[in-house]
C-alpha cells in the first residue's frame, strides 16, 4: 500500500463525503486520517488516501472532478511528518480570541504565535453578530512558558481590539468530556 494525500473543494450540498468516498473505494483506497469542514457555505476536505500499487492517481483524480459541483481536486504524493505538529513534543493548548472584524488581526495574531515558534494546528472563524470569534489549537514548544505566551497574546490581541483566552488542552477534555479526569492526565 501506498500513500497520497487528497484535497477537495466544492460549494456544500447534502452527500459529497458520501460521493467521495464511493470513489475511494472503487479505486481500492482506504482514508487513513481526515479533516472536513464547511468553510463560507463550501465543502473543505483533505485526507490521507492508502491504496494498492498501481493506483492511478490522474483517474482518481478526474472521478473526483465528475462528481457533480467538485471545483478543485489535488492529489499528490504523502510525506510523513513528525505525527504531532511541527514542534513534535509541544503541548496542545487551544485559545480563543473576540471583539470587532478587521482586516490584519489573523496576521497580528499569527505573526506573534510565530515569533514564540507556536504552531497553528487548526484556526476557526466565526461570526456572532458584529463580533468575530476565533478559535485556534495550538502546538506550543516545550520551551515556553504558559504563563507569558497568555500575558504576550493578550497584549497582542488588545492592541487588535481583541479579547483573549489561552488554556492547555486538558482543561478543555477535562471539562468537555464524560469520563474520569485521571485517565486524561495518564
Amino acid at each position: 500500500m501506498k500513500r497520497q494525500m487528497v484535497s477537495v473543494l466544492a460549494p456544500d450540498r447534502v452527500g459529497l463525503l458520501c460521493a467521495v468516498t464511493e470513489v475511494v473505494l472503487r479505486h481500492g483506497g482506504n482514508i487513513g486520517a481526515i479533516r472536513q469542514t464547511i468553510v463560507g457555505g463550501y465543502f473543505s476536505l483533505v485526507f490521507v488516501l492508502e491504496v494498492p500499487d498501481g493506483f492511478d492517481g490522474g483517474r482518481f483524480a478526474r472521478e473526483l472532478e465528475g462528481i457533480a459541483g467538485v471545483v478543485s481536486v489535488t492529489v499528490g504524493a504523502y510525506e510523513p511528518g513528525s505525527g504531532r505538529g511541527a514542534n513534535g513534543e509541544g503541548s496542545c493548548f487551544v485559545t480563543t480570541l473576540s471583539g470587532p472584524d478587521r482586516p490584519g488581526t489573523i496576521l497580528g495574531v499569527s505573526r506573534f504565535l510565530v515569533g514564540h515558534g507556536v504552531n497553528i494546528e487548526d484556526w476557526r472563524v466565526e461570526r456572532e453578530g458584529e463580533r468575530v470569534v476565533y478559535t485556534a489549537r495550538l502546538d506550543v514548544p516545550a520551551g515556553v512558558e504558559p504563563g507569558a505566551l497568555r500575558e504576550g497574546l493578550a497584549a497582542t490581541a488588545k492592541g487588535l481590539g481583541l479579547e483573549s483566552h489561552l488554556c492547555h488542552e486538558n482543561i478543555i477534555r477535562a471539562t468537555n468530556e464524560i469520563g474520569p479526569i485521571k485517565s486524561i492526565l495518564e
